[in-house]
């Protein structure tokens, strides 16, 4: 064996698996919260929400530090999100912490901090990769203090924020008060701690 096969085995050996938080039939290993329905159709899970409804969540209820998570959604209607890093409040359904745009417009992919500061990254119009009606690819990597979001293959958003969470659940939005249709599949997720 040469050095360099070495090293290469030496780092496949040590790089985390990406495993499937979601089998594509069941909701097993998730946690609905609030208001709203989640489904699974097609292999997605769907969620859905009237106007007169409050917010509703989808948790995944495992505390995770660093990580890349990619996954796919389609927005048909309403704002929702993707919680990464974040708290679960009394209410149990609310979460506060960072969250990535997932809606019809360009905003998508940037970060928003619930319970905290608002925007703290919004990604421009002209930086965006986003085609509102269709399956969008998403990838969110947080490393320490470093977040970087991709959509459908393109570095939408790109910072570096000490102050933010450093663990926390995963959770998918369906925003209070508003007609909420959306979908997400195929998610995996590699944990580094």
């Amino acid at each position: 064996m040469t050095v360099v096969s070495a090293l290469v085995a030496l780092v496949a050996a040590t790089t985390p698996a990406s495993e499937s938080i979601f089998d594509g039939k069941t909701l097993d290993g998730w946690q609905v919260k609030g208001d709203g329905k989640w489904t699974v159709e097609n292999g997605a899970i769907v969620g859905r929400l009237n106007a007169d409804q409050g917010y509703g969540m989808l948790v995944y209820p495992v505390v995770v530090k660093d990580f890349t998570l990619r996954l796919k959604f389609k927005v048909d209607d309403g704002n929702s999100g993707l919680y990464f890093r974040a708290e679960r409040t009394d209410a149990g359904h609310v979460f506060n912490g960072f969250q990535a745009e997932v809606d019809k417009t360009m905003a998508t992919g940037g970060i928003y901090e619930s319970g905290g500061r608002g925007w703290v990254s919004q990604v421009k119009p002209e930086e965006s990769a986003y085609k509102p009606g269709e399956w969008a690819d998403m990838t969110i990597k947080a490393r320490g203090d470093y977040y970087a979001i991709f959509v459908n293959g393109s570095l939408v958003t790109s910072i570096i924020d000490p102050d933010s969470r450093k663990s926390g659940e995963i959770g998918l939005q369906l925003h209070g008060g508003q007609k909420m249709h959306v979908s997400f599949k195929e998610m995996t997720l590699k944990k580094y701690n």
